[in-house]
């Protein structure tokens, strides 16, 4: 019966496709990898075509194939121009879309690419979480991003009564599973999230909210003046705790030189500028004041 099994998955017209492009024995040159690795990309185009076409439990033991060989022929070729290497990502993903157009488990799916990180002896697995959160469903995306904080969690626990520092400053063991974390959410497009993360790294954070004030500046979107304004108070407070005036003061020259015509926005600006801050009374403060004038017991 074992015999039947293995011809039977032989049989596969993509998988004997896939073992003749790799030409798996044959050593690739750097000169031909371009060619070699575009052989190999229409082959995944034709896997891709089945998880489309409703046979996405096929495709992903053709994928697994697939990612398997290309491992090996890691060891056949000259790849420094990183052609297999880029090629490798995209059929990582695709493999990852198969599994859940086939409905397995997003847990399952998530061990698995975490195996995949921790036994890959070629680099082809680093930074993949970049690309992967791109087509992961809601649910492994959850999963795969839990997985990450508990190990960052786990590891600051141990440094209890520690003085909290940047990112960058702990141990590899808390700082790259951090790293992961904000690249994450960056190409997720969860901006709330990676600055909850940036805010361990006042630099970065301040980075981070310079960029989105300036994105509403540059968008020329008055209705949002009130956030950027938010923003560049966000990023002057924190360069300041990261001692980082000159960053600070160089953000002030460009919003005056690029955007002094923007009467609506300035204004408030000036006042962050000169240390002053956005926020005002409260709705219910503001309230209370408007009453009391109303009645007679308040100032003017």
């Amino acid at each position: 019966m074992g015999t039947n099994k293995r011809r039977t998955r032989a049989q596969d017209p993509l998988l004997a496709e896939i073992e003749r492009e790799l030409g798996l024995g044959r050593f690739i040159r750097y000169g031909d990898m371009f060619d070699f690795v575009a052989g190999l990309e229409q082959v995944e185009q034709k896997l891709a075509t089945l998880v489309s076409g409703g046979e996405a439990d096929r495709a992903v033991g053709l994928y697994e194939a697939f990612l398997a060989g290309c491992y090996e022929k890691i060891e056949e070729c000259d790849d420094s121009g990183g052609y297999l290497g880029m090629f490798w990502d995209d059929l990582f993903c695709g493999w990852v879309k198969a599994r859940q157009a086939a409905g397995r488990p997003s847990s399952e799916t998530v061990q698995q690419i975490l195996k995949w990180k921790e036994r890959d002896d070629y680099g082809f697995c680093y930074d993949i979480e970049k690309d992967v959160v791109k087509v992961l469903n809601p649910e492994a995306y959850e999963a795969l991003v839990a997985h990450y904080r508990k190990t960052v969690e786990n590891g600051l626990a141990g440094l209890s009564g520690q003085k909290p520092c940047a990112i960058f400053e702990y141990d590899n063991s808390i700082r790259l599973p951090a790293m992961t974390l904000k690249e994450m959410y960056r190409a997720r497009g969860d901006i709330a999230s990676y600055a909850a993360v940036c805010e361990r790294d006042d630099a970065a954070a301040a980075k981070l909210y310079r960029a989105m004030g300036f994105r509403i500046l540059n968008a020329k979107k008055s209705k949002y003046y009130e956030n950027a304004l938010a923003n560049f108070e966000n990023a002057r407070d924190l360069y300041r705790k990261a001692g980082l005036e000159s960053e600070w003061a160089a953000l002030v020259e460009t919003v005056r030189a690029e955007h002094a015509r923007k009467y609506g926005f300035m204004p408030g600006f000036e006042k962050i500028a000169s240390g002053g801050s956005t926020e005002g009374p409260s709705f219910a403060e503001r309230a209370r004041a408007r009453w009391a004038r109303q009645m007679g017991t308040g100032g003017s």
